[in-house]
């Protein structure tokens, strides 16, 4: 099965198997796997899919392939040359040009068809196999198995290997209290009251998955009371495992901003919300006419107040929140009148100003193509290998990641850092 495709010194990667686990379900460990052996007939030793990458591999060539592909744009360069005054002709050459383009690259990147339906011999690896060991242990670690242990074992037959990774689960870890250390009174006591929405729960499995949850629960829950400048790289958590076997307790810390040593609130000082912000201008200003604390401005009335003053969540004296800009831009993208809808905030000049921006859509056009700078990404878990040297967990998101660093063996304390 594939073993004539291997040099001397390789050897297939046959099998692998998890053996010994009871708590957490075998597919999760497979889950992690860095090389997945080659998919066979149901019953025969037979790998169909290598056979066929190998088929197209004998006919690929790349430096035919780059040829190709400088010969491509050698002859649409002439064709731009011959109709450079025609902008429409110059649009549909450029689609041309890109289309085929694309083909010929993809083909250089993931080889010819035969070479994209089948798929590469799996050749068994150790640095890969240990990288799996390492996913696996962090997986353990990360749902309260501190305890655990992962190893590996290789069974060779012929050119062939079989891996069996041999978990020892052990017990997992508790957790005894969860409280909440910060030196800004107002953030410890909004944080505090909202305890009973939180996603830590003494008693329960420590699981990391719950400590992310709390996170963007707590980042979520002060960006909606008025911390504008709230940002989750301010949130720590000291996990703390020297009290009793199997027993931990979970720190959340909160620290203050570098120039402040508190965290400012914001209230909304004005809102002005500009409806035909991709308008060229008409006159010499824009008109405005205020309603119910909302500055309205445009070259040309469009719209009535009332109804965009119905969907407009944000209000002048409030404080500021995100949930609400969010809700705000959604009711008026469901309106249908607009291209793009943006809101941002203005803190310049000591004032705490919302603005709105919109473009009408031409009479008659429908469409739903909205954007808005406010909106912010949460972090999930996934699973790095160690460092050398080093023991962690690791968390990202659109906005960031976080490592949760192993800082004191002897004492087993936990510290969770933003980097």
């Amino acid at each position: 099965m594939g073993t004539r495709y291997l040099q001397d010194d390789e050897y297939l990667l046959r099998s692998q198997r998890i053996q010994g686990n009871e708590k957490i379900e075998a597919w999760e460990f497979e889950a992690l796997y860095q090389m997945e052996a080659n998919k066979k007939l149901p019953l025969l030793p037979i790998a169909p899919y290598v056979w066929i990458y190998h088929l197209g591999e004998k006919s690929f060539d790349s430096a035919k392939v780059e040829l190709k592909i400088k010969k491509i744009e050698e002859k649409f360069d002439r064709k731009y040359a011959q109709h450079q005054d025609d902008q429409d002709r110059i649009q549909r050459i450029e689609r041309s040009e890109r289309n085929k383009l694309e083909k010929k690259q993809r083909e250089l990147r993931d080889g010819n068809i035969f070479m994209r339906w089948g798929e590469p011999l799996s050749v068994f690896n150790e640095e890969t196999t240990d990288k799996t060991q390492s996913q696996m242990q962090l997986l353990l670690e990360s749902r309260g198995y501190f305890n655990a242990a992962v190893e590996y074992e290789v069974q060779a037959k012929g050119k062939k290997k079989h891996i069996t990774y041999k978990i020892e689960e052990d017990y997992p870890h508790k957790i005894d209290s969860f409280r909440v250390f910060s030196s800004d009174s107002a953030i410890a006591k909004l944080v505090n009251e909202s305890m009973k929405d939180s996603e830590i729960h003494s008693g329960e499995n420590y699981n990391q998955q719950t400590i992310v949850a709390e996170r963007e629960r707590v980042e979520k829950l002060l960006k909606n009371s008025g911390y504008f400048d709230f940002s989750r790289q301010y949130i720590a958590f000291d996990i703390i495992m020297d009290k009793e076997p199997y027993i931990l307790d979970v720190n959340m810390i909160i620290n203050q901003p570098a120039r402040r040593d508190f965290h400012k609130k914001f209230t909304v000082d004005s809102v002005i919300f500009v409806t035909d912000a991709s308008t060229e201008a008409t006159g010499p200003t824009r008109s405005v006419f205020e309603y119910h604390g909302i500055s309205y401005q445009y070259y040309k009335k469009l719209f009535s107040k009332k109804v965009l003053d119905q969907r407009v969540l944000i209000a002048k004296g409030e404080s500021y929140s995100l949930e609400n800009t969010v809700s705000t831009q959604r009711l008026l993208a469901y309106l249908n009148n607009f291209k793009f809808i943006n809101i941002n905030y203005d803190t310049t000049g000591g004032t705490f100003i919302a603005n709105i921006f919109t473009s009408p859509l031409p009479k008659y056009q429908m469409t739903n193509e909205v954007g808005l700078n406010v909106t912010e990404g949460y972090p999930g878990t996934f699973l790095q290998p160690r460092a050398h040297g080093q023991e962690h967990f690791r968390g990202t998101g659109e906005s960031g990641d976080f490592r949760l660093f192993r800082v004191r063996r002897s004492s087993k304390r936990y510290i969770q850092r933003c980097v």
